[in-house]
């Protein structure tokens, strides 16, 4: 595993999101940090909804799922999968936290 620091937690609002940008392959990455609203977990996810170009760090997380602000769909922040009008999954990778420090493991989930 190659987890790097992408942020604290205090970066991270309570209610609502940030994206990140992370190096993955020699090619930067923009991942979305979210926290679960029902218990304060943070997720980090590809940004990008799979149904169009519109940022998952700007949804709304509600129940363990991020909502595109866009078009509707949900994406799971445990195992990245969609609801219409969504198709494809987004990518989910580990969070690893030392102290306040963030961490991101850049591998994402098989």
């Amino acid at each position: 595993m190659s987890f790097q620091k992408v942020c604290t937690l205090g970066d991270i609002p309570s209610d609502e999101g940030i994206e990140v940008s992370v190096e993955i392959g020699g090619k930067p990455t923009r991942l979305a940090l979210l926290r679960d609203d029902r218990d304060g977990s943070v997720h980090a996810i590809s940004a990008m909804c799979t149904h169009g170009d519109v940022s998952l760090a700007e949804g709304e997380v509600s129940d363990g799922k991020v909502e595109c602000w866009g078009h509707g769909a949900t994406f799971d922040l445990y195992t990245g999968k969609e609801s219409l009008p969504a198709t494809s999954p987004v990518k989910v990778f580990d969070i690893q936290l030392d102290g306040e420090d963030v961490l991101v493991n850049v591998e994402a989930k098989a």
